[in-house]
C-alpha cells in the first residue's frame, strides 16, 4: 500500500474512534440507548399537534410514553396533520 493510501486510510480509522466506541457503548446498554433516542424524538416534537396533544414535553419514562401515546396507523396520523378550518384560517398550518 502506498504512503497516501495509508494515511488516508489511518486518518478515517481514527475519525470515526468516536462513532465506534458509542456504538459498542449502546450494544452494551441497548435500553439506555433506546431510551436516548426516545427522548430526543419526544423533545423535537413536543410542540407539534400530535406532541402537544400526548404531553410530548411531560413524558418521562418509557412507561409513561406508552400508557400516553395510543398505537396509530397513517390515517390516524393524516387527521391530525389536517387542522381543523379555524386553525387553518389563523395561519396554524405550516
Amino acid at each position: 500500500m502506498n504512503l497516501f493510501a495509508f494515511t488516508a486510510n489511518s486518518l478515517w480509522v481514527a475519525s470515526s474512534l468516536p462513532a465506534w466506541a458509542g456504538f459498542r457503548r449502546a450494544l452494551n446498554h441497548p435500553d439506555r440507548a433506546q431510551f436516548h433516542l426516545l427522548r430526543g424524538y419526544l423533545s423535537a416534537n413536543a410542540d407539534s399537534a400530535y406532541g402537544q396533544a400526548h404531553g410530548f414535553a411531560k413524558i418521562r419514562t418509557y412507561k409513561e410514553f406508552a400508557s400516553r401515546v395510543p398505537l396509530s396507523n397513517y390515517e390516524d396520523l393524516e387527521a391530525v396533520d389536517r387542522p381543523h378550518p379555524a386553525r387553518r384560517e389563523a395561519g396554524a398550518h405550516k
